[in-house]
C-alpha cells in the first residue's frame, strides 16, 4: 500500500516522503523497534493543520520581532531627541549667560567712563579754582576802588 506522509527531518522541517508500508508487519513490531524511524509518520491530512500552525507561530515571531526593532528604534529616537534638547538647553544657557557677561562688561565700562568724567570734573574745578579766587579778588579789587572812588568824588 502506497502512502504520502510529511516525515519530521532531524532539522526540525517537515518534508513530503512518499514509501510503501507493509502495514500487517509494522504494527505487529514492538515499540522498541519503532524507534528505529527517525520521527513518527503523520499522514499528510493532519499535518495541513500542524503546517498553518507553524506558518501563524513564524508571522506571530516576526510581528514580536518587528515590534520589538521599532520599539528599540522609537527609544533610540527619543534618546536622540532628549540628548538634542539637552544640548539645545545647554546652548541656551550658554548664550544667556554670555548676554549677562557682556551686559556686565558694558556696565562696568559705563561705570568707568562716568568715573573718568568726574574725575577730568574735578581735576577742571580744581585747575579753574585758582583762576577764579583771583578773578574774584580782582573783583572785589575792582569794587573798592570803584568805592573808593565815588567817595572820592562825594567829597
Amino acid at each position: 500500500m502506497r502512502t504520502r506522509c510529511l516525515i519530521l527531518s532531524s532539522w526540525g522541517l517537515w518534508r513530503p516522503l512518499a514509501f510503501s508500508v507493509n502495514w500487517t508487519q509494522l504494527c505487529s513490531t514492538t515499540p522498541s523497534a519503532w524507534s528505529l524511524f527517525e520521527a513518527p509518520l503523520i499522514p499528510q491530512s493532519q499535518t495541513v493543520g500542524l503546517q498553518q500552525q507553524q506558518q501563524q507561530q513564524q508571522q506571530q515571531q516576526q510581528q514580536q520581532q518587528q515590534q520589538q526593532k521599532q520599539k528599540q528604534q522609537a527609544e533610540a529616537e527619543a534618546e536622540a531627541a532628549a540628548a538634542e534638547a539637552g544640548a539645545a538647553a545647554a546652548a541656551a544657557a550658554a548664550a544667556a549667560a554670555e548676554a549677562a557677561a557682556a551686559e556686565a562688561a558694558a556696565a562696568e565700562a559705563a561705570a568707568e567712563a562716568e568715573a573718568a568724567v568726574a574725575a577730568e570734573a574735578a581735576a577742571e574745578a580744581e585747575a579753574a579754582a585758582p583762576a577764579a579766587e583771583a578773578k574774584q579778588k580782582q573783583q572785589q579789587q575792582q569794587q573798592q576802588q570803584q568805592q573808593q572812588r565815588e567817595w572820592q568824588q562825594q567829597e
